[in-house]
């Protein structure tokens, strides 16, 4: 028969809450262990394509951040130098028409405060999710036909029905069933600003730049950056990524003085390079990326996210694909009693390994594209650029399918979104 499983979540970032909400409204009990001693995030933006805001949107999470974020009017490339654009997709009502769902710029704060005021509503279906601070999880302690448990920092054993691993990149659920996994180094570094526009506005030039609702980015050699509104307009994110950083360099975080920075990007937009000015500081995230897993679950624990399939940032999809691996995950337990957890879990995994493979595939294509030196490779891909469709027919692969959804074919190299 049919029961409620108690679940236990490893992690509530961004991942972990999407999942705690879709197994919530499933009718299942969540727990969850965070290692913080208070939920927040890192100051970064996020964007959530129509694939990933369609979920949040039928959850009630969107109505709890729409004052907040803001929906993309269009989407434009820039030379890195000139800042002259090279092609604009246009968004906004068009692409919810198209595809059904809105292309949302925001803090990534504001989005994790409206994931936790949807798990813990009482209001909310079924039984609100409990959260647990300040608790690191070591790993994996008992894997059991009837339960699993994890073993806690302190000592403490939590045991579920379900044990689900959303602790990111280098997770300690992953390793103590999996071993390490080998995290691929990319050779890139995002440098990430938070910027209020009030003062930047009264530079006029800077005032065109921020105009319009859109997401901005620069294409250069050996390097990119990404401008997105966040906090309703009243500030931007800008992730100005470096690449061909030696393996030697890796990193994983660290902070870097504003003149370094500049130094760095000497010759880019002059325009960009202000704005980035007005930054309080910058912090510098190295960017990894997962080797694809053949196993995800294994009995009663699961992986979900960054544990799994961590990918680069160039089809702003990390977070959406954990999102919907939140969605499918709930659906395959949905209906589950003890026996057929190990089967549900499986099913699971195999329905999401080929798209998030995909989806990580296609970030690293951009990243190799978007970071060419000057030449003829670059002119040719300017060009098709400016060429560009604007009927979304390439991005359907990714925007328009997904849980729930039929799966679109994938395009071509040369047909897909940039």
């Amino acid at each position: 028969m049919a029961s409620s499983l108690n679940v236990v979540i490893a992690g509530a970032g961004l991942g972990g809450m999407a999942a705690a909400i879709a197994l919530r409204r499933a009718g299942h009990k969540v727990t969850m262990i965070e290692k913080a001693p208070a939920l927040g995030v890192v100051g970064a933006g996020i964007q959530m394509g129509p694939n990933a805001s369609r979920l949040l949107q039928a959850w009630g999470v969107v109505d709890r951040f729409s004052g907040k974020g803001v929906k993309a009017e269009a989407a434009l490339r820039r030379r890195w130098n000139t800042g002259e654009v090279l092609g604009e997709q246009p968004m906004g009502e068009r692409l919810e028409k198209a595809i059904g769902a809105a292309y949302w710029c925001l803090h990534r704060a504001d989005l994790h405060d409206a994931l936790v005021a949807t798990a813990t509503d009482p209001a909310g279906f079924g039984t609100p999710v409990r959260i647990r601070l300040g608790l690191e999880v070591a790993g994996i302690d008992a894997l059991g036909p009837e339960q699993a448990s994890l073993k806690l920092s302190d000592g403490e054993i939590v045991s579920g029905d379900v044990v689900i691993g959303a602790d990111g990149i280098r997770s300690n659920i992953r390793a103590s069933i999996w071993g390490q996994v080998p995290t691929r180094w990319s050779g890139r570094i995002v440098y990430r600003h938070i910027i209020d526009v009030t003062e930047a506005r009264k530079d006029p030039e800077l005032a065109q730049l921020l105009q319009r609702p859109v997401q901005q980015i620069w294409l250069g050699p050996s390097g990119s950056a990404l401008m997105h509104p966040i906090w309703a307009g009243r500030g931007v994110y800008v992730g100005a990524t470096r690449a061909g950083i030696p393996e030697a360099e890796a990193i994983w975080t660290n902070t870097i003085d504003k003149a370094s920075l500049a130094a760095q990007f000497h010759g880019w937009d002059p325009r960009l390079l202000r704005l980035m000015s007005f930054a309080d500081q910058v912090t510098g995230y190295g960017l990894h990326e997962l080797t694809p897993m053949p196993e995800w679950s294994r009995g009663r624990v699961v992986l979900l996210g960054d544990a799994c399939h961590a990918m680069l940032p160039f089809q702003a999809q990390g977070a959406g694909q954990a999102i919907e691996d939140g969605a499918v995950l709930a659906r395959y337990l949905t209906g589950v009693d003890n026996a057929g957890i190990a089967a549900a879990l499986n099913g699971y995994a195999a329905e999401r390994q080929p798209r998030t493979l995909k989806v990580q595939q296609a970030s690293r294509a951009n990243a190799d594209l978007w970071h060419i030196s000057d030449g003829e490779a670059q002119r040719q891909r300017d060009e098709g650029l400016k060429q560009g469709s604007s009927d979304f027919e390439s991005y359907k692969w990714l925007w328009a399918a997904g849980p729930g959804l039929a799966p679109v074919p994938m395009p071509t190299a040369a047909e897909r979104p940039l």
